[in-house]
């Protein structure tokens, strides 16, 4: 179940004279969101294990896209162009809460409750030449692609767990990843 609100605006442009075709377009989404579910598992190994859990996050996300290009046809048989898309997210951050029962052989086993915060920033660069034509006899479809990608992802999760023999432990969980692409 999701549920909140999202913006979405978009702005498109596109100029055409003669064999010229220039295009742009400008993207951008800002949006709020809430998801809830519940799940259980069952496990049978030389003991059955059931863990049900609840689970309920919230996210605000902002996303920036800007697509350009150009396009022009030399003759009948001729065309080249490029384009580029940057894409942009600023800012995105998930709040989240599971809780987890955890039973062995129907007898308690645990209560775990884990508290998560998840930041999130991208940033990609996406360019491509292109020229599909005829010299003399040869046919000639060329393509080159460059992409550049930046991803920084940090969460948080700090775990409270409660043991069959009530006794409690506390732990943070730290996970950041630094994700660094790129193609030519």
């Amino acid at each position: 179940y999701n549920k909140k609100w999202m913006l979405i605006e978009q702005h498109d442009m596109n100029y055409r004279k003669k064999k010229l075709d220039i295009f742009c377009s400008l993207y951008y989404n800002n949006y709020y969101s809430w998801k809830n579910f519940n799940f259980t598992q069952d496990t049978y190994l030389a003991k059955h294990r059931n863990q049900q859990a609840t689970s309920s996050y919230d996210g605000r996300t902002h996303n920036l896209t800007v697509s350009t290009g150009i396009n022009y046809a030399i003759d009948s048989n001729n065309s080249t162009g490029f384009n580029y898309k940057y894409i942009r997210v600023p800012k995105s951050n998930t709040y989240g809460v599971t809780e987890t029962d955890l039973k062995e052989e129907d007898s308690f086993d645990e209560h775990s409750f884990v508290d998560s915060h998840l930041k999130k920033n991208q940033i990609w660069h996406q360019a491509n030449l292109y020229y599909n034509g005829q010299i003399f006899n040869w046919k000639i479809d060329f393509n080159s692609d460059v992409l550049w990608r930046k991803e920084d992802n940090n969460e948080l999760n700090i775990e409270n767990v409660i043991d069959a023999k009530n006794v409690k432990s506390e732990r943070n969980v730290t996970t950041n990843s630094f994700i660094k692409n790129a193609l030519y």
